[in-house]
């Protein structure tokens, strides 16, 4: 909550979380005691551990983005089914979120990838990446959260030729080209020196986007925050 009003985020995608669904659901309620919408998918299982992997959560501030609900009539009464989606448990979450001072549609992912070391659980996730924007309406989409997989310009920047990418690296460039998406991170995110955290946004969205930076992380030494702007505005942006 801290790092949310500190960096002024109104959204933000937490990745890794490693919390269970009680655990989720407790936090959720009181997040709503702070002003903060919060949806998630809970962390997984492991079955010969016991140990909470991955988990993702989509923060946001009510006041400026509204979920979308739709109301049914069933047996006289209404029924209200939130668009939040868990597209992969654990790893992919999606919302679709109103921008109220335009009116205008935002779907956002939150993602948490496999590392790029596993490359089969990597590849399916990917897969459902893409499949899930396949069947999208909207072109106003972003997606965010630690990608474990790095831009062509920042392997180049960092000396990897095409022959050395990864499974992880080959499937977010062809997620990005089938869905006309751009990344916003411009610095790397991670203490390695690598850039596995970022922001993808379409096309459409992306007219709307203004400066990236990053930022400490919540876990301090770890990750780094790929904070990224959206300009709000029922005008044309010109001359940004």
């Amino acid at each position: 909550v801290r790092v949310m009003r500190d960096q002024k985020a109104t959204l933000m995608v937490l990745a890794d979380t490693h919390v269970g669904t009680e655990e989720a659901a407790a936090m959720a309620a009181l997040l709503q005691l702070e002003g903060i919408a919060m949806r998630y998918t809970a962390a997984t299982v492991d079955a010969e551990t016991g140990a909470m992997n991955a988990g993702t959560m989509i923060w946001w501030d009510p006041r400026e983005l509204e979920l979308r609900v739709d109301v049914e009539q069933r047996e006289g009464r209404q029924e209200r089914r939130e668009r939040v989606e868990e597209v992969e448990a654990g790893r992919i979450l999606r919302v679709e979120l109103t921008v109220v001072r335009e009116q205008r549609e935002l779907v956002v992912y939150g993602v948490y990838m496999p590392i790029r070391q596993r490359a089969r659980e990597a590849e399916a996730s990917w897969r459902h990446l893409h499949e899930r924007l396949e069947r999208e309406e909207s072109g106003r989409i972003a997606v965010g959260g630690d990608m474990n997989a790095e831009t062509e310009e920042w392997l180049r920047r960092r000396g990897r030729a095409q022959r050395d990418w990864t499974k992880s690296d080959v499937w977010m460039h062809y997620v990005m080209d089938s869905h006309d998406m751009r990344a916003m991170a411009n610095s790397a995110t991670y203490r390695a020196g690598t850039q596995i955290d970022n922001w993808l946004v379409t096309t459409a969205l992306h007219e709307r986007m203004g400066a990236t930076m990053s930022a400490p992380g919540v876990c301090g030494k770890d990750h780094q925050i790929v904070k990224t702007t959206y300009i709000s505005t029922q005008r044309e942006v010109a001359n940004r």
